[in-house]
């Protein structure tokens, strides 16, 4: 049975949490780069990625009270 995609962003160091939230553009690739080498495959990591960006997105939030638009 496949698991459902998630992401905790408390596993991130504090510094790419921060690079994240203020340089939005790192954060896929951020996701991007943690999917592919999690699983290995260029195209699912980027689709996955997409779909991890709003979840992301919410827990940055969460831990450093910056919107990441």
């Amino acid at each position: 049975m496949k698991e459902p995609l998630s992401i905790n962003m408390m596993d991130f160091p504090s510094d790419v949490i921060q690079r994240c939230a203020q340089h939005p553009e790192t954060l896929l690739t951020t996701l991007y780069e943690f999917e592919l080498a999690r699983i290995g495959k260029r195209d699912l990591a980027r689709h996955n990625a997409v779909n991890l960006l709003e979840d992301a997105r919410k827990q940055i939030f969460k831990i450093t009270g910056q919107t990441v638009l």
